[in-house]
């Protein structure tokens, strides 16, 4: 995969007639994610707890928004941020978990032709998942190792940990770009990826703080297809030396 991705920039032509563009742009996003935390799911269907009927819907809605830098070496450094949530429910009761996370991100832009722009990317931060189990029963007190839910009532668990993400953008740039001036206006992309939200605790009872270790440590593992809207600024570069059929 690394070889193919190095393959393909060599051989990407820009569009660009040897000038580097620099900039920045930033954008918010809105789409679809396929949620799968199998080792948390197990562990709330015991007898105890939800019961095995339970199913944490699959299909997750997700929203964020990130910020790039375009350097003249192509390279892209930026930030993001994104969160989405799931539930579940049961005769016995109902759970809702809540994941978002941050992060720092890179990119390579292969090329920038027809005002399309076209870069993988990749970020890596940390995140917070919130769990609510609600007890529905009316005469069963749910217990969590050495924390109680009484019927009718509910507890809150958090968890924090790593995060991964990885995908690849299309952006299309809604404004013509000029030499020697500054080129601003609305970008809109579409992006397809995945997300690992990793926990590295074990989960914290909000109301007390105590830990609760026979949950599994948060683990999902979510891709994903996204829309965006942006605003971008660019500056196109005359580069000294004749560029090569891959460079700006």
């Amino acid at each position: 995969m690394v070889r193919m991705l190095i393959i393909l920039a060599l051989i990407t032509p820009s569009g660009l007639n040897g000038q580097a563009v620099r900039g920045a742009f930033c954008h918010a996003y809105a789409g679809a994610g396929v949620h799968f935390s199998p080792s948390m799911q197990r562990d709330l269907r015991s007898a105890s707890l939800l019961g095995k009927e339970l199913q944490v819907n699959r299909l997750a809605l997700l929203g964020g928004g990130s910020a790039f830098a375009l350097l003249t070496n192509r390279m892209l450094l930026g930030a993001s941020a994104i969160g989405y949530s799931v539930t579940g429910a049961t005769g016995r009761g109902q759970v809702t978990m809540l994941i978002a996370g941050g992060f720092l991100k890179a990119g390579y832009l292969f090329s920038f032709r027809h005002r399309v722009m076209s870069y993988p990317y990749i970020g890596l931060g940390v995140n917070g998942t919130l769990l609510k189990v609600s007890n529905g029963t009316e005469d069963e007190t749910f217990l969590v190792t050495n924390h109680r839910i009484a019927p009718g009532r509910y507890s809150r668990f958090l968890s924090r940990g790593v995060n991964l993400e990885a995908g690849y953008s299309f952006e299309y740039v809604l404004f013509p770009l000029e030499q020697r001036r500054t080129n601003r206006g609305a970008i809109i992309g579409v992006q397809a990826g995945a997300l690992i939200f990793a926990g590295i605790e074990d989960w914290q009872v909000m109301s007390e703080g105590g830990a609760v270790p026979l949950l599994a440590q948060a683990l999902s593992f979510s891709p994903y297809v996204r829309l965006s809207l942006g605003l971008g600024a660019f500056n196109l570069v005359r580069m000294r030396t004749r560029p090569r059929s891959f460079m700006f």
